[in-house]
């Protein structure tokens, strides 16, 4: 018989298929996840998964790393870095059960880690099961309603004293309610807000104009933002000038 894993009907599970990424990437650490005790020639532990090589989910380096750290986030799994690449390991099965498997020397019999040994045990296991999930439960869906605006709107001022202190009024709370169901993760905003502190032309260092929180936290903006349409441009050197000027001789005849 072929190993297989699980796939719960659960709440976590109903939640998750509405986040295509995050839900591939698990499915992918699930699928790779080691099952037994046996020799691993990455060193991986029972349940540990080598990631890293996000095209085999379908997803680009961006889109697998915000998957990645929102998987992180909402207490689905834990990752630590080795030279061999990222290794991932799920702590969360109520989305995904790996069917792990131990080698039991004494009778040469595989149990399944979550196997109970006696009745006594499976009534104790269930139970305990029972409330593990409910507690994960609330606790994963808690952690993408419960928004932190004032730490986010904090952090914005922080790394970017140079813009305009934001109103925390209902349409901005709106739209970092918005966004935050994306990224429910303060240091991908910190990462954000830091990307946003290196362009010019949003700071306002090459016009008028400036960004600001609302804008930034518009979803077609922070797309173009995150696309890198507003990195700030190279000078050109005098030949890239010239040419430049060659072809609009050209055009105007």
């Amino acid at each position: 018989m072929l190993p297989f894993i699980q796939m719960m009907r659960s709440e976590e599970t109903r939640e998750l298929l509405q986040r295509p990424n995050e839900f591939m990437l698990l499915a992918l650490i699930a699928y790779r996840a080691k099952r037994t005790n046996g020799f691993s020639a990455h060193n991986l532990e029972i349940g540990e998964a080598l990631i890293g090589d996000h095209k085999s989910c379908g997803l680009t380096r961006q889109k697998y790393r915000s998957a990645l750290n929102n998987l992180r986030a909402w207490q689905f799994i834990t990752t630590k870095t080795t030279n061999k690449g990222t290794i991932a390991k799920i702590i969360n099965s109520n989305v995904f059960n790996v069917n792990c498997e131990i080698v039991n020397h004494q009778d040469n019999q595989k149990i399944s880690i979550e196997q109970p040994l006696n009745n006594h045990q499976t009534t104790t296991n269930n139970n305990d099961k029972k409330e593990k999930k409910g507690k994960n439960e609330r606790d994963t869906l808690s952690s993408i309603s419960r928004c932190p605006y004032q730490k986010i709107t904090q952090i914005f001022s922080d790394l970017l004293p140079e813009l305009p202190t934001p109103n925390l009024d209902n349409n901005l709370k709106k739209q970092i309610r918005s966004r935050w169901k994306e990224h429910p993760d303060l240091e991908w905003w910190r990462w954000y807000f830091a990307g946003v502190s290196g362009c010019d032309f949003l700071m306002g260092r090459k016009s008028d104009w400036h960004a600001t929180l609302h804008w930034l936290t518009g979803p077609q903006n922070m797309s173009k933002v995150l696309n890198g349409q507003y990195l700030n441009r190279k000078p050109m050197d005098a030949n890239q000038a010239a040419g430049q000027e060659f072809v609009r001789e050209v055009r105007n005849g």
